[in-house]
């Protein structure tokens, strides 16, 4: 072949992009393909909307970036029990497109890492991100549960922006006090939404149900015993009972 051919021929090879219908009850479509040095994910799910506009975004945010880590590892290898690891992953784009959320999510190809069966034992750095496809990730159960538990860590953000803002001024720790109530009433119509999201799901089999209602119950515990534990410390420092 002619040198300017195949040059050609390459570019045009290293910019074709893989689509992955990645299906479940998000109905997911992953789009891979190479941009110079960095692996490209482009991820369309069916959003998160049973919350305020801010944890929907938030959540759609979240499970959008395990989807692009989903579609990368499929894009990968064909091994069932690959695992990788990747560092240096971001987010170019996220948003509502129309009736469904799309993201972007890019990484240097070199940073990201196969991982042999014995390189399972040492800890991920801080900062770096272990995933592989998993089939059961895009089952309702699992997506019910892992809403909980990123509702959870939503719900923990927003508590600890808040308390960031404290200092030793009583101003600052009414307002902080202030802001627990709200995160506690808003925490309240939030696991109650997911809760009755749970049992009224007609496509959950009847353990299915009982282990997402076990998990998500589990979840808002730590978020209640989380949140008490600030709320006390502080009314403490306010001269309140302990």
């Amino acid at each position: 072949m002619h040198p300017v051919l195949l040059f050609t021929a390459l570019l045009v090879s290293a910019d074709a992009a893989t689509t992955y219908k990645l299906g479940g009850p998000r109905q997911v479509v992953a789009v891979v393909r190479d941009v110079g040095d960095d692996h490209e994910v482009r991820v369309r799910m069916l959003p998160v909307t049973a919350f305020d506009d801010t944890t929907n975004d938030r959540l759609n945010r979240l499970k959008a970036e395990q989807y692009a880590m989903q579609g990368l590892a499929k894009h990968l290898t064909r091994e069932k029990n690959a695992r990788f690891e990747i560092s240096g992953g971001r987010v170019l784009t996220s948003a509502k497109d129309g009736k469904v959320y799309a993201l972007t999510f890019r990484v240097p190809r070199k940073n990201v890492v196969l991982l042999r069966s014995d390189a399972e034992a040492p800890a991920t750095k801080s900062g770096r991100v272990r995933f592989g496809f998993d089939t059961p990730f895009l089952t309702r159960k699992r997506d019910l549960i892992d809403t909980g538990k990123q509702l959870g860590e939503s719900l923990q953000t927003d508590l600890e922006l808040a308390e960031k803002k404290v200092t030793k001024k009583p101003a600052t720790i009414e307002a902080f006090l202030l802001r627990v109530a709200e995160l506690e009433e808003s925490g309240e119509k939030h696991w109650k939404r997911l809760r009755n999201d749970v049992t009224t799901d007609r496509f959950l089999l009847s353990n299915e149900r009982e282990e997402a209602l076990e998990a998500v119950e589990a979840q808002e515990a730590v978020w209640v015993k989380f949140l008490t534990k600030a709320a006390k410390k502080y009314t403490k420092d306010l001269g309140g009972d302990e």
